[in-house]
């Protein structure tokens, strides 16, 4: 027969085995979104990069209009839902050589586990190149 000892020993380790799992589950996930949220970044940087390299590549001569950048933008943000990608273009002066071009997407991450780890369900997030337009 058991014990009263070992009873209690029983049921203090399955409280904190619960409590430890706990805290590894949101850790787990914690990281999990961390690194979603970190790739969304880099994808949404590099195809916000790529537009204004194609608006200073094609220049004066042959210029890019906003909705030809916006497509270049869409089909660099691999794995993304290119309907939730907003892009700006703006040109200083205007388009034509030695002026400046400046591309800006901004894009909704939303959280998984939001429930879980945050209050919010999600956030913005963004970038911004800017290029001098080459001919």
């Amino acid at each position: 027969m058991r014990s009263k000892l070992q009873t209690r020993q029983r049921g203090a380790a399955m409280v904190e085995f619960a409590l430890g799992i706990m805290f590894f589950l949101v850790l787990v996930v914690g990281l999990i979104e961390f690194g979603r949220g970190v790739w969304i970044y880099t994808t949404v940087a590099h195809a916000t990069r790529q537009g204004a390299r194609y608006a200073m590549a094609h220049g004066s001569q042959n210029p890019a209009s906003a909705d030809q950048i916006r497509s270049v933008v869409a089909s660099q943000a691999v794995g993304l839902d290119s309907s939730k990608l907003e892009v700006n273009t703006t040109w200083n002066p205007a388009n034509q050589r030695g002026a400046t071009v400046q591309v800006r997407v901004r894009y909704p991450f939303e959280f998984v586990a939001a429930p879980l780890l945050v209050s919010q369900s999600s956030i913005t997030l963004g970038a911004t190149s800017q290029m001098i337009v080459a001919n």
